[in-house]
């Protein structure tokens, strides 16, 4: 059981320094938005961490696909939508081709909370960009992340944010009160663990696993001071 117990060490440690590593990349990603000259050879490497906040721009996709701002933005929204998709079909083929155990819940909840709470930041910037505008000395305002979209004068504008408040109810407000429902049954969770059913816990590591038993709801503030 040592090597077992070990081994689940590590994985735990690795899941958690990325999750931190990746936030933090996040974090600075985000200085890339303020108008600051950057010198060389930092603005490059603040332009590049641009790509973690979906932003597919940074990598030339629009160029190369030919696609405009608003088939751009549906992209860049979708990208949670893969990973939930991948997720299921890579276990499903590990169950019914591989002949693999797999508890599908558990390891569903755990992987994808684990990989969406690395995101979150990416996520609720990509769901607000429309909201965010800065004002002309005319009076009028364009987006920031797409100076040529005029806001709040419908047309292109009008489909952004109706893009930006569906895809917030699909992905990062789902996203949130799974993690509320997490922190309000954690008690629950840790009695049923004591009668030998860890199955709850264990799909849940991901808001646990990084704070003492005292603190299980941190993550909950973790999240929000991420905003």
């Amino acid at each position: 059981n040592r090597e077992q117990i070990t081994g689940r060490m590590s994985i735990m440690s690795l899941g958690l320094v990325s999750t931190i590593f990746i936030s933090t990349l996040q974090t600075l990603s985000m200085f890339g938005r303020l108008s600051v000259n950057w010198f060389k050879p930092l603005d490059a490497l603040v332009l590049s961490l641009d790509v973690l906040q979906f932003n597919p721009e940074v990598l030339r996709v629009g160029c190369s696909l030919q696609a405009d701002a608003k088939l751009m933005y549906m992209g860049r929204q979708l990208i949670p939508m893969l990973i939930v998709v991948i997720i299921p079909v890579v276990l499903a083929v590990k169950k019914f081709s591989l002949k693999m155990p797999v508890d599908f819940y558990f390891i569903i909840t755990n992987t994808m909370g684990t990989i969406f709470s690395a995101l979150f930041i990416a996520m609720i910037n990509s769901s607000f960009a429309p909201f965010v505008c800065y004002q002309h000395p005319a009076g009028s305002e364009s987006m920031l992340s797409d100076p040529s979209v005029m806001c709040w004068e419908g047309g292109d504008h009008a489909f952004w944010v109706g893009v930006s408040i569906l895809t917030f109810f699909i992905f990062p407000l789902p996203f949130a009160a799974l993690i509320g429902y997490g922190i309000a049954r954690y008690s629950n969770f840790v009695k049923e663990a004591a009668t030998g059913n860890n199955r709850h816990l264990l799909a849940f590591r991901f808001l646990f696993y990084r704070f003492e038993n005292k603190a299980y709801f941190y993550n909950c503030i973790f999240m929000l001071r991420s905003l």
